[in-house]
């Protein structure tokens, strides 16, 4: 259904079925356009609402709202991975253009590359000395019985269980003399046995100023 609007109109006649929002101007037809306006149906909440041409031939009057041409776009994309992805080659096999590879096939990849692309071979590799957002230096150590499960530990600690002669326990704090994170001299690592320890001392150090 169409309808035109005239020069003298100022405001669109009122339907049952809803209008565009905007409803009043000084010329409807200087607001409009040309004053063609089409109804249609939301493809997903079926509210009715006013379109033009124009915005039918772009593919743009499918939806009511932005929020609808949201959900809209979530429901075509469901399933399928993401632009830069597609074509994207895993295990020497090209992706079906347009969907994710099926779980079977993600565990076979898995597999595949299971205990490659590690150390050396990798491109991301940095000698196995690495710094963290906070600045503290983690050193690659698998062996260490306290290592996280990256096999990354503090290089501080090594650094004090090597004067110590001893692996330190979980509870043992080290504390930064000059509070330089990334100084793991010798001389400027201090032990606590506790958390609580060490944040005593670093209540009473503001206290005493």
């Amino acid at each position: 259904m169409a309808y035109k609007i005239t020069q003298s109109e100022n405001k669109l006649p009122e339907f049952n079925s809803g209008l565009p929002p905007v409803l009043y101007a000084t010329s409807a037809a200087s607001l409009f356009g040309d004053g063609t306006m089409i109804r249609r149906v939301c493809c997903i909440c079926e509210k009715e609402f006013w379109v033009y041409p124009s915005a039918i031939k772009r593919g743009r009057s499918k939806c009511c709202s932005l929020k609808c041409a949201n959900q809209s776009i979530s429901q075509s994309l469901k399933g399928r991975i993401r632009p830069a992805e597609i074509g994207r080659k895993i295990s020497n096999t090209k992706i079906k253009m347009g969907y994710i590879a099926s779980e079977s096939t993600r565990k076979k990849i898995s597999k595949n590359r299971k205990g490659k692309c590690m150390g050396l071979d990798n491109c991301n590799w940095k000698g196995g000395r690495i710094k963290d957002t906070e600045g503290y230096i983690f050193v690659l150590n698998r062996n260490h019985p306290f290592a996280r499960k990256s096999g990354y530990i503090l290089e501080h600690r090594l650094v004090l269980e090597k004067h110590l002669g001893r692996y330190l326990q979980p509870e043992e704090i080290i504390h930064h003399i000059n509070e330089i994170v990334d100084d793991n001299r010798i001389g400027n690592l201090r032990l606590f046995p506790t958390k609580s320890a060490h944040t005593k001392f670093h209540q009473t150090k503001v206290q005493d100023g």
